[in-house]
Parts: structure tokens; sequence; C-alpha cells
């Protein structure tokens, strides 16, 4: 797995690619608990080169979402149909503050927004 930091209209996006399991998931907790100690508001994860998230990688995305629920939001761009169906089954896609986009462009337009918008 790799994990490339870059940002989207000023909102931090980390690019995933590759498979997030229990081995490399700390690897992508320290990625997003880096750019969280800079803005803790919202945080895109693109996963549109993640084929394959496990419980390891769940658990990143429930902690990082404990972490900005009550002042932003969690965005994930591109997941594709399994993680989608993952995330609707642990009930992420009804959370207020986790968020799915379709592209890296509806992601941007979302940036734009204030951190309190919904």
């Amino acid at each position: 797995m790799e994990v490339l930091a870059s940002s989207v209209s000023g909102v931090p996006l980390l690019k995933v690619t590759g498979d997030v399991d229990h081995l490399s998931a700390s690897a992508l907790e320290k990625s997003v608990q880096d750019v969280l100690s800079v803005d803790g508001l919202r945080l895109f994860l693109d996963l549109s080169g993640c084929p394959y998230l496990d419980s390891g990688g769940l658990s990143v995305l429930l902690v990082t979402l404990r972490q900005v629920r009550d002042k932003g939001w969690l965005g994930v761009v591109a997941p594709n149909p399994n993680l989608l169906r993952l995330f609707e089954i642990v009930g992420l896609t009804s959370a207020g503050s986790f968020r799915v986009f379709s592209d890296l462009e509806e992601a941007q337009s979302a940036a734009l927004e204030s951190p309190l918008e919904s």
C-alpha cells in the first residue's frame, strides 16, 4: 500500500493505492494522524486505487470519523462497489460526517463549502 498526500482546494487529500489490511493499516493511520494534526476538520481519502480494505483499514476510518465528526467530515473519493457496500453494512454511509464522492471533481465542490455545511 502507498499513501500520497496532497490537497483539493485546501482540504487534505490522501490517495491510497493498494490493499489496506492489518499489515498496512498502521501506515494509513499514521498518514491520517499527520494530516489531522494540521487540519483536523476535513479529510479526503481517495480510494480509487484501493481494491480491498479489511477490518484493520475499517478501524482507521472509524477512528478518523470519531475525530472529525463534531467539527467536520471525512470524505472518501471513488470507492469501488465492494468498499461502498462495506461502508453501508457498517453504517458509515448514514453518518452525517462521513461523505462519499464519486470523483475528485465532486470532492472539490465539497471542499469549497464551509466545514460545518452538510
